[in-house]
Formats: C-alpha cells, sequence, structure tokens
C-alpha cells in the first residue's frame, strides 16, 4: 500500500530539514488555533532565498535563511502580534526535529509572518492562470511559492 505525502517540488529545505506540506499545513493550523478570534482563510510560504535584492522586505543584514509566510484571515486588515507570529516558529519546532536544531544553532533564521488583505490569493489565482498552463478547474492554492513574481504578487496585498 502506497500513501503520497508530498507533491514533488512542495518540500520545504533551506538547510536539508525538508518540511512536508503536512507538517507545514499542521503548524500552521495549530498556531492560528492559537491566535484567538482569528480565522485564516489561505496561507503560502516561500524561501527567502528566491527574494531579489530589492524585495521590499529583504532583510540584507541577515546571513541565515529564512521562510515567509503569507497568511490571508478573514478579519479584513488587522496585523498580528510578534507573540501570534512567534506561534507557527514554534509550532514547526514541535513537528520537525531538523528545523527545530538548524533553529537553534540559528543555521535558520525565525519565520517571516505576513498578513494579507482578503482577496490578495484571488489576484495569485488571476496571476497564475493567466501566466501558466493551468486551468481554473485544475487549480489550488499553492502553499509553496517557487518564484519571486508570486512572492511579489502577496507582498502587494500586504496589510
Amino acid at each position: 500500500m502506497l500513501s503520497v505525502l508530498f507533491r514533488t517540488g512542495q518540500m520545504l529545505n533551506l538547510r536539508f530539514e525538508k518540511l512536508d506540506q503536512t507538517v507545514v499545513l499542521e503548524s500552521v493550523r495549530a498556531a492560528v488555533n492559537r491566535w484567538p478570534g482569528r480565522c485564516m482563510l489561505e496561507f503560502a510560504v516561500a524561501e527567502s532565498t528566491i527574494l531579489t535584492k530589492d524585495c521590499p522586505v529583504v532583510e540584507p543584514d541577515e546571513l541565515a535563511p529564512y521562510y515567509l509566510f503569507f497568511i490571508e484571515l478573514q478579519e479584513a486588515g488587522k496585523s498580528l502580534s510578534d507573540t501570534e507570529k512567534q506561534a507557527i516558529d514554534e509550532e514547526l519546532r514541535l513537528r520537525n526535529s531538523d528545523y527545530e536544531r538548524l533553529r537553534r544553532e540559528v543555521s535558520i533564521s525565525h519565520p517571516r509572518v505576513f498578513v494579507v488583505r482578503p482577496g490578495t490569493f484571488d489576484v495569485l489565482k488571476d496571476y497564475l492562470l493567466e501566466n501558466t498552463g493551468a486551468t481554473a478547474n485544475q487549480y489550488k492554492v499553492p502553499r509553496k511559492l517557487r518564484t519571486y513574481v508570486m512572492v511579489d504578487t502577496l507582498l502587494k496585498g500586504m496589510v
């Protein structure tokens, strides 16, 4: 019996910690459950290694790579506290021992968490349908953002 754990190209991996989509999804859901009165509509993750030098959120003095989480909340225009943002890191550490070790060693920096306005993931969908061979029937929200253009699309929707 075979069980498919993730799709090719969907695994996150900055320093061989290999975060599969199940771990990421469970971590984000657990973190959101710790945020009172918050309801997540969508999320996606990118690796800092795809950022360009002129990206508005790039941190040129940061030597360790990090993950960027983009979260669309039902509550329009509300940002997250630092404690709420840290919950994602804490949940990832609980679920992946390699990630935990690399964070402890500062080989990976803490994740950056950005809230985007409601509808931002619809803009990403429109972009992807216009610029890829996918049809609306085939479309799934990409949990891993593979290109800078995808990241930039979500950055434009930041709260």
